[in-house]
């Protein structure tokens, strides 16, 4: 069961690099983790950590960003669950 969990997140993360709307930011990231630019062509000492640092500093700050919506949107759902009569009062008042 858990191989079919790993086979599933792995799948469901290539369906969703496929879709338009990542398409187009897909070179940007690729040249990002590279981390050369037109100018660096020609220096491969250390290519590989700085892309390995790169990679890192990607994803932690994916991470954050992830981490801080989920917070961001678990606190306001709590809020609206807790007053959920008042906001159901209001948009009945609106409503009429």
């Amino acid at each position: 069961m858990e191989n079919l969990n790993y086979f599933l997140a792995f799948t469901g993360g290539l369906v969703s690099i496929t879709s338009p709307c990542i398409l187009p930011v897909l070179p940007s990231f690729i040249a990002y983790l590279g981390g050369l630019s037109f100018s660096d062509k020609n220096q491969n000492q250390g290519k590989k950590l700085k892309t390995v640092i790169h990679a890192l500093m990607l994803s932690l700050g994916f991470s954050i960003v992830f981490f801080i919506f989920g917070t961001v949107a678990g606190t306001l759902g709590k809020f609206l669950i807790m007053n959920q009569m008042i906001l159901l009062q209001i948009g009945g008042v609106i409503i009429i």
